[in-house]
């Protein structure tokens, strides 16, 4: 009975660099279609989670553009692809809560839609640290930086399957990265950071 359409990711058109600010998509249910934004955040599963909100609110008898608007409004917990404004016109993309193979996976391919350049990665078992550099040589990053010795796995990996080592960075720990990817963001202006 709920559907959703037109997906988009949503851009600020005032600033130059049109950093990422949310997402927009169309509610269609019973036959009526509906404009819905979620802003400072990325990924479908926000659109998926807003569906089951509004039908449940439909159901209860709340007025879909009450709905609509609230949603709009909502601020959404830290660390789930939330989006923030980083030096150099960059856009952070704040996926720090869940490092689970899915949720990288998927925070990749927001990414990737976004052309974005960097991130750095938490833990997991080294299989799934193998896929996830496998998936970025695939989707072609610019810039690949990696924090901590079981990071380094996604590194290696990222290489094997076809990324140049020049593009990839890895650190032992934060600290050690923190003035490296501030040099790489004053090169390129209006990049994409996934954390």
């Amino acid at each position: 009975d709920f559907m959703a359409s037109n997906k988009t990711i949503v851009y600020n058109e005032i600033n130059v660099n049109r950093p990422p600010i949310g997402i927009n998509f169309k509610l269609n249910y019973y036959g009526n279609t509906v404009p819905v934004s979620i802003h400072g955040v990325l990924g479908d599963q926000y659109i998926y989670s807003t569906m089951f909100a509004v039908a449940v609110g439909i159901s209860l008898g709340v007025s879909v553009i009450d709905i609509a608007k609230n949603i709009s409004e909502y601020k959404i917990a830290p660390g789930r692809m939330n989006l923030i404004s980083g030096i150099h016109a960059s856009t952070i993309i704040d996926d720090s809560y869940d490092a689970s193979p899915m949720a990288m996976s998927k925070a990749l391919r927001v990414l990737s839609a976004l052309h974005g350049d960097m991130w750095e990665f938490g833990r997991f078992a080294n299989d799934e640290h193998n896929k996830i550099g496998e998936l970025v040589a695939e989707v072609k990053f610019d810039i690949l930086v990696t924090v901590g010795i079981r990071a380094e796995t996604i590194a290696e990996s990222a290489y094997n399957s076809g990324m140049h080592k020049k593009k990839i960075y890895c650190f032992k720990n934060s600290e050690q990265a923190i003035d490296e990817v501030k040099k790489l963001l004053n090169k390129e202006k209006g990049s994409a950071i996934l954390v």
